[in-house]
């Protein structure tokens, strides 16, 4: 989960995309996965490091 919070750090980076570079067929999927790894949802992630994504 490391290299996913790096890559949600990055602005302009689409949640999917993030999902996809990590290995993960289904977005869905990757999202539960890191709330249930680090308790905020990837999009609750950025928002605690004010970083906008307009998806």
């Amino acid at each position: 989960m490391e290299k996913a919070k790096k890559l949600l750090a990055e602005p302009g980076i689409k949640i999917y995309d993030v999902a996809e570079q990590l290995g993960y067929q289904d977005w869905k999927h990757f999202s539960r996965t890191f709330k249930d790894r680090t308790g905020y949802g990837p999009a609750d992630y950025r928002s605690k490091l004010q970083i906008s994504d307009s998806e």
